[in-house]
């Protein structure tokens, strides 16, 4: 309660309240002269400060707890600038040295409250930064900054207000609209940057005006733009584009698995697209309804399918294995953007056979099985004959070609029991002058020509290099030093000699196609240490998951260790047996 001097009858207030003599070397709070206990640093009418140290603070009580047009002033009589902040934090002054500031408090309705200020006369004048901030600017001591304040929003749709002047607003939802305040108001140099961080297109349009001469800006995932304005119509400046992107990149993405592999994050408005990985099952890839183009290569290896789609779209689109296709999205649904291009094999709907096979193409045009049955007294090329049992009767010097899957013949004879047997009279005579005994056993004389399929005919299975054919013996290729495989050693054993390290290369099948279900044996018996490895083709080594291509692919045969290599798939081998690492 105030005092009342008796001798003069003015009001005198306690000394707290009236000034204050404030040496500080760590920022002090100040408490309202309410309650306030002798020796505590009130908030009093004039206070001199004096800071022991750069950086400190004078952080006044709560506004709401007095009335509007409370006064103090500040004199700084230390040697450091020290900041005079409400109860919120915000700066209301930076107080210079050797200067003098009055702040008074014109609205208590909030914490930190709102102070106006004024300088008083000092030996040098100095601009109060904390006055002078506003957007796009902030006080650090006393100096003035500039200030980009970031916004999130998933807001839609949202109006960008002119209190947004110089903010960076982010996108973070799905598909958005924001509209632009009118040019006009805002007038000449307001500006804002917005990005689009979330998963669709973000639809900027401007009130009244045009955005680079169009109605609306568009920004895909990904893309940013600066927009100004001249009082009249918007403009971008940077990244934005009712476009989608503007550079061409490339990204590979393991989706090895099954079912829906939805792009997010990096992997988001990129252009080219490898997928890879083993597809346990049917892979859609889920891009944004937003438009973009894409080129895909579709890299993944398992008998199932890949799919490029949007998550609503129906009618998803099919990038064959090893197939590449330029797609892009409308906004709504991908869409094949090549429509003139062939994949093979070429699909019935298109006019094709769906197959790379007559036997698979007469099955996929629906075709019934040809049967080619000879009847009784049919007569063959040359004057053979085939009687009521399909046996075949041959005349001295007849000329018989004859296959076996087509016709049904005797199949009696034990040696050959998988294949039609020919039965022959004894003594026909074959081309060339040859004869067949009773045995069925060729007898050919000098200078005949015969050719002879031995899963036709019952023969004795003797090769022209003396090898047994067939099921009987492996020829052998022996090799002393590096090799390249060809295509004449299927079903053969390569024998490594060497006493030094060895390698068989097995070639790719872009340079020698070797069928699939190709097997050869390779066998070390030489001291040399024998390596076998692929260069761009897979080789796996049997039972496990340890594979590849290159130097990934080499694998190790043990002293007198044996492997074999079979041909899985077109750019796949494995290999496996005793010794093999």
């Amino acid at each position: 309660m105030p005092f009342t001097e008796v001798f003069g009858g003015s009001t005198l207030y306690p000394a707290q309240q009236s000034y204050l003599s404030l040496s500080m070397s760590t920022d002090q709070t100040l408490a309202w002269p309410i309650e306030q206990q002798v020796g505590g640093n009130v908030a009093a009418d004039t206070i001199d400060v004096t800071a022991l140290a750069a950086g400190l603070s004078i952080i006044l009580p709560d506004a709401r707890q007095v009335s509007t047009g409370y006064t103090m002033l500040f004199n700084n009589i230390g040697a450091n600038t020290v900041s005079v902040k409400g109860a919120a934090g915000a700066t209301i002054i930076s107080l210079a040295t050797a200067t003098a500031w009055i702040i008074y408090l014109t609205d208590n309705t909030t914490l930190g409250g709102t102070w106006r200020i004024f300088q008083l006369g000092a030996s040098v004048s100095t601009a109060n930064a904390s006055a002078l901030a506003g957007a796009g600017l902030k006080a650090i001591a006393s100096t003035l900054n500039q200030s980009k304040f970031v916004s999130l929003s998933s807001a839609t749709p949202a109006s960008i207000v002119d209190a947004y002047r110089a903010y960076v607003l982010i996108w973070t939802g799905g598909i958005g609209a924001w509209s632009l305040p009118t040019a006009n108001v805002v007038g000449n140099d307001w500006f804002v940057s917005i990005r689009n961080s979330g998963s669709g297109n973000l639809t900027i349009t401007p009130s009244v005006s045009l955005i680079d001469g169009a109605a609306n800006l568009v920004l895909a995932p990904g893309e940013s733009t600066t927009i100004v304005t001249d009082g009249s119509a918007y403009y971008t400046l940077s990244g934005g584009s009712s476009s989608t992107g503007s550079s061409f990149d490339f990204v590979t993405i393991n989706v090895a698995g099954a079912g829906d592999y939805t792009l997010s994050g990096a992997n988001l408005n990129r252009i080219a697209y490898k997928f890879t990985g083993i597809l346990t099952g049917n892979r859609n890839i889920i891009v944004p309804n937003s438009i973009q183009e894409y080129w895909v290569d579709n890299e993944t290896t398992g008998a199932f399918n890949l799919y490029v789609k949007t998550a609503a779209q129906v009618s998803p689109i099919q990038v064959l294995p090893s197939n590449r296709n330029i797609l892009y999205c409308d906004g709504s649904d991908v869409i094949n953007a090549d429509s003139a291009t062939v994949s093979f094999p070429i699909a019935v709907a298109q006019g094709g056979t769906g197959s790379n096979n007559s036997a698979a193409a007469l099955v996929a045009l629906g075709a019934a099985p040809v049967t080619r049955n000879l009847t009784a007294g049919a007569g063959l090329t040359g004057g053979g004959d085939l009687g009521s049992d399909r046996t075949f009767a041959v005349g001295a010097g007849t000329g018989i070609i004859v296959n076996s899957d087509d016709v049904a013949l005797d199949t009696t004879n034990a040696r050959n029991s998988n294949h039609s047997a020919i039965s022959t009279i004894a003594g026909a005579g074959l081309v060339g002058g040859g004869t067949i005994d009773a045995d069925r056993t060729l007898a050919v004389g000098a200078g005949t020509g015969i050719i002879v399929n031995s899963d036709d005919v019952a023969v004795d299975r003797v090769g022209t290099d003396g090898n047994q054919v067939g099921y009987l013996d492996t020829p052998a290729n022996t090799q002393a030093g590096n090799y390249m495989l060809v295509i004449a050693d299927r079903g053969k054993m390569i024998r490594c000699t060497s006493g030094s390290p060895q390698t068989i290369n097995i070639p790719d099948n872009g340079s020698v196609a070797f069928p699939i279900g190709t097997v050869i044996t390779i066998v070390r018996v030489g001291a040399g240490s024998v390596f076998v490895q692929t260069n761009a083709d897979t080789l796996t080594l049997a039972g496990t998951s340890l594979g590849g291509s290159g130097g990934s692919s080499l694998r190790l045969i043990a002293s007198m260790g044996i492997a074999v290599i079979t041909k899985v798939d077109t750019t796949q081998w494995i290999i496996s047996g005793a010794g093999v690492t």
